[in-house]
């Protein structure tokens, strides 16, 4: 079974072809899968969408009351999707805003089915991968931050510390859930994505892979919810926490 654990937040544009795209893909490659959306409390028309289409998608919505954030979101999306997986499943996550394609969902997860990685990513930065529709200030500042992530918390085979398209063997996140609990995942914001990593790596040898992706943020129609300079504050508090591990 492959679970694809969805954030949502005000997503009316981007959700509902997205996730027309995500039906099509899934019967293409004939893979028996469920959704998991946490809706962190959105508050445009993204609830009444998705749950038009659980009539014909095996779709299920869970809320937040209020929005959270990215990183709190994650965590308690993984909190809820190990409750509902087998050892032998995986867990796919992607963004819900129509920038991540998902052709990539098959190569992805049958690299994990080999059960030889914990973690395979769909990467912008590997061999073939690319961005379309970014902006160049974003690039630089996502490639940068990469950078120093990679010189700091080195993992071979990993490139890609920021981007949400993952496939993960569930006992790893099961692994994960257990040892930290409620500290899992401590950013909130975007830089969650690199705690996840960081932690894992933490939690034993992780073995990576990555497949090249091309991140179409051009499809993307609604609103960018980065703040850039809460995001890079963000991150190198996650940077400084994960390396000498005092606060």
């Amino acid at each position: 079974m492959i679970w694809i654990a969805l954030p949502m937040y005000n997503e009316e544009k981007d959700i509902e072809p997205y996730l027309t795209k995500v039906k099509a893909e899934m019967k293409k490659i004939k893979a028996d899968y469920k959704v998991l959306i946490l809706n962190d409390g959105s508050t445009d028309n993204s609830i009444s969408i998705v749950k038009k289409l659980t009539k014909n998608m095996p779709i299920l919505l869970i809320h937040h009351k209020v929005n959270q954030g990215l990183g709190i979101t994650m965590k308690d999306l993984f909190a809820e999707v190990i409750k509902r997986t087998k050892d032998d499943d995986i867990i796919v996550t992607m963004d819900s805003d129509n920038s991540h394609d998902p052709k990539y969902i098959k190569p992805i997860s049958d690299l994990v089915k080999t059960g030889r990685f914990d973690v395979v990513i769909a990467s912008r930065y590997a061999p073939g991968g690319k961005e379309v529709g970014l902006s160049l200030f974003r690039s630089f500042l996502s490639r940068g931050l990469g950078t120093l992530l990679k010189i700091v918390f080195p993992v071979k085979g990993l490139r890609d510390y920021g981007i949400g398209y993952r496939a993960y063997d569930a006992k790893v996140l099961k692994a994960a859930n257990e040892k930290y609990g409620a500290s899992f995942i401590e950013a909130t914001g975007f830089p969650g994505m690199a705690e996840i990593l960081l932690k894992l790596r933490r939690l034993k040898k992780l073995r990576v892979a990555e497949v090249p992706l091309t991140l179409r943020y051009d499809l993307k129609k609604g609103d960018s919810k980065i703040k850039i300079g809460k995001t890079i504050i963000e991150y190198l508090r996650v940077l400084t926490r994960e390396r000498f591990r005092f606060f």
